[in-house]
């Protein structure tokens, strides 16, 4: 693939939820009650959900049908190895597993984006092929009227040359729409990350750990934009589509960080981080890790809605 993309995109920025200001949501690891949904839907602008979460995502649409709703599902995490360098061909295989899922969790028609892995990790040289993988991708799943999220990186990774290397996705993503949100503006493909969150100063608690207001982890996207605006002289600023953190929490979002801070340094803390990456102007919208009891994972709902109001 070239590395220059050497035409003027004849489409418009994209609209839709998109207001200028980073969106605050939610991700859902397991189901909860509608009316949990019910009680924080007004101070929301974004919902993440995964597997078996289907029903809060479609309960949440129909209330707020302007939410940006995101999906993905634990049962197809990401491509194997002969898929991601395997071409058209494999990316078809890959599209064909993911689609299996979908309709099977019954939220093609709920979801605005679908995230298409999560947390891989590859080595340094499959970047390039991870941006062709995804230009196939989407333009597979592009006819069949979904909009993609590619990435879904780790907290403090990739590196930002390695990120830099998704330039031709960015680049197509840019030309290509995926199709149109209601207001008839274009809608594109994007791109995921996970982060740690920002904590306004004077706000700390004994559990604090090193990654809150980390630029190399609550910042990373600083540097990809440089990464990619030395290397090709493009911003993340410049790209159409939604830059999403998937994941994003104030600690390493175990279970037993429970009491680590309290419904006002968690309200801090949104407020602090919606103020920083909307005055970066970079990150699109972030989901707070996470809602509803499942496994080891944390779950904030004691703190719903006071943290949001």
């Amino acid at each position: 693939m070239t590395v220059g993309i050497p035409y003027v995109d004849p489409f418009g920025p994209a609209r839709g939820p998109f207001t200028g200001s980073a969106l605050v949501g939610l991700h859902l690891t397991w189901p909860v009650s509608n009316a949990l949904i019910d009680s924080v839907l007004p101070y929301i602008g974004t919902l993440k959900g995964v597997t078996m979460t289907g029903g809060n995502l479609r309960h949440a649409k129909a209330v707020k049908p302007d939410l940006l709703v995101v999906y993905r599902d634990y049962r197809v995490e990401h491509p194997a190895d002969f898929e991601l360098l395997g071409g058209r061909g494999g990316a078809r295989q890959y599209a064909d597993r993911l689609m299996a899922v979908w309709q099977d969790a019954n939220v093609l028609d709920v979801a605005d984006y679908l995230e298409i892995m999560n947390e891989w990790k590859i080595p340094a040289s499959w970047y390039p092929r991870l941006a062709e993988f995804s230009i196939y991708l989407g333009e597979i799943l592009a006819e069949r009227g979904i909009a993609i999220l590619t990435g879904g990186f780790f907290p403090g990774m990739p590196e930002p040359e390695e990120f830099a290397a998704l330039y031709p996705y960015l680049r197509w993503a840019d030309g290509h729409p995926a199709g149109t949100w209601p207001d008839g503006s274009p809608k594109y493909h994007g791109v995921s990350f996970h982060l740690a969150g920002f904590m306004p100063p004077g706000v700390t608690s004994p559990g604090m750990i090193p990654w809150i207001n980390d630029p190399w982890i609550a910042g990373r996207y600083t540097f990809f934009d440089q990464a990619l605006r030395a290397r090709h002289g493009y911003s993340l600023r410049d790209f159409r589509g939604p830059k999403l953190a998937t994941e994003l929490y104030w600690g390493y979002g175990f279970a037993d960080e429970a009491g680590v801070w309290t419904t006002e340094q968690l309200r801090a803390g949104v407020r602090e981080t919606a103020r920083r990456l909307s005055e970066d102007g970079i990150v699109d919208g972030f989901h707070i890790w996470s809602v509803g009891q499942v496994a080891n994972w944390i779950d904030l709902s004691p703190h719903l809605p006071g943290m949001l109001s």
